[in-house]
């Protein structure tokens, strides 16, 4: 799970994210995200940008949204993983959400191998997240912007008037 603020994605709406632009390529080892599929909330996207992470370093992104592989069906992501240190350690990924303009922590990780290849043609790495999730509980944000709260705005225009409406 990735750092939950705000709406359970980085708190600020953006036009676009140039991950790409702070990829070092010119690094010693390299790795390929040869297959990945992204799901949000349990749909497969097709648009936007995924991007790869070791701590905070952007080590790859795929800025041009998935490719339609047609043996499956599926759209894919791929991206070539650059670092100088042979032992990376944990693979983190975050996808940039370009119809709601967000960025959202994906769930899984894998660790990085020189050379490595993650994900084949006919078995993907299946990369999920949640446009609301609040926590890595996955609980969600109620009508009143509680994280795991029950509350419902009572007057229905989604916004709490009062706390004690929920």
């Amino acid at each position: 799970c990735g750092v939950c603020e705000g709406f359970g994605f980085d708190d600020v709406f953006y036009n676009d994210i140039n991950w790409e632009d702070n990829v070092d390529t010119g690094t010693e080892f390299s790795a390929t995200l040869a297959n990945a599929i992204v799901i949000i909330d349990g749909e497969a996207r097709q648009t936007g940008k995924l991007a790869a992470f070791v701590g905070d370093e952007v080590i790859g992104v795929d800025a041009s949204g998935g490719v339609l592989f047609p043996p499956t069906g599926e759209y894919i992501w791929e991206a070539s993983l650059y670092s100088n240190d042979a032992s990376a350690g944990t693979i983190s990924f975050k996808y940039f959400d370009d119809i709601h303009h967000v960025i959202i922590n994906l769930n899984e990780t894998i660790e990085w191998a020189v050379d490595g290849v993650f994900g084949t043609a006919f078995e993907p790495i299946i990369l999920t997240g949640n446009l609301l999730a609040c926590d890595c509980d996955g609980n969600y944000f109620d009508d009143c912007g509680e994280c795991g709260g029950i509350g419902t705005d009572v007057d229905n225009d989604s916004i709490c008037d009062d706390i004690d409406e929920c």
